[in-house]
């Protein structure tokens, strides 16, 4: 299975409870087996839009494995303020130089995150 369109820190979780779900979803016919993922994926995951498919133009004999694209509905423009904790010196300047850094890392984990994820 391969999943696109969540953070990369998201991606083992929304991997390991997908296939999950597409391991315990009976075989049979692939297009209901897709569907059932896609709900699932919706439930689990809100504010993306999901798309389940399967590339099986190889001619393979083998079911392929679901690719599952995730499209943020609202895309949100986060914001994020550190508010520093009282420290005495030089403790307070350890702490701002280490934590200098820190909004920009915060906001590279929450880009194309939905809120209601």
């Amino acid at each position: 299975m391969t999943v696109e369109g969540v953070p990369k820190w998201l991606e083992p979780n929304v991997l390991r409870g997908l296939s999950a779900v597409w391991s315990e979803v009976p075989a049979g016919e692939e297009r209901l087996r897709l569907e059932t993922l896609s709900m699932v994926a919706q439930r689990l995951f809100p504010g993306y839009t999901v798309t389940v498919s399967t590339d099986n133009t190889g001619g393979s004999t083998f079911p392929a494995e679901p690719r599952v694209f995730f499209e943020a509905r609202n895309p949100v423009e986060w914001r994020t303020s550190l508010v520093p904790p009282d420290l005495r010196p030089p403790i307070s300047s350890w702490f701002d130089r280490d934590a200098s850094d820190m909004g920009e890392e915060i906001m590279s984990l929450l880009e194309n995150l939905p809120v209601e994820s």
